[in-house]
């Protein structure tokens, strides 16, 4: 198999894991868990988005990686911020009592890595890395932080 090939094997099976992952939430007696660790699986799922991303970012490289390309900027901004307001105390209520809105919430954590790492990729190579690896502390950082009572 050719390193591209390899890639996309890479980019789909993460991207897969993580939306199974996410849907796991759905299934008939999944277990309850409590908040840190809920939100350390929102890291795992914005890891699964990310590296999925990058993996394909790296399969199919831009000519001029390091010219910055600012149609990128934004959604490279925007997909982390995304991804922090989906972990926001307020909403917990909302989404416990609504499984199904949960479950996009967490396909929404997944986007957000992806969005993160492909656009700050596309945008100037590396900044998909910082931003990915940034939005992941950022979650973690959540599951010690913000919102967490036990």
């Amino acid at each position: 198999m050719t390193r591209r090939g390899t890639l996309q094997v890479v980019a789909a099976a993460s991207g897969a894991l993580a939306f199974v992952l996410a849907a796991r939430s759905l299934a008939v007696d999944a277990e309850p868990i409590d908040v840190r660790s809920h939100h350390l699986t929102h890291a795992v799922l914005i890891l699964g988005g990310a590296v999925s991303a990058l993996a394909l970012a790296a399969a199919y490289p831009r000519r001029n990686p390091y010219s910055e390309q600012p149609q990128w900027l934004l959604p490279a901004i925007l997909g982390p911020l995304g991804g922090m307001v989906l972990m926001i105390p307020t909403l917990y209520p909302y989404m416990n009592a609504h499984p199904v809105t949960h479950v996009l919430s967490h396909f929404g954590h997944i986007i957000a890595g992806f969005t993160a790492a492909w656009c700050g990729e596309r945008y100037r190579a590396r900044v998909g890395w910082a931003a990915s690896l940034f939005l992941e502390a950022m979650a973690v950082g959540a599951a010690f932080g913000f919102g967490v009572t036990r």
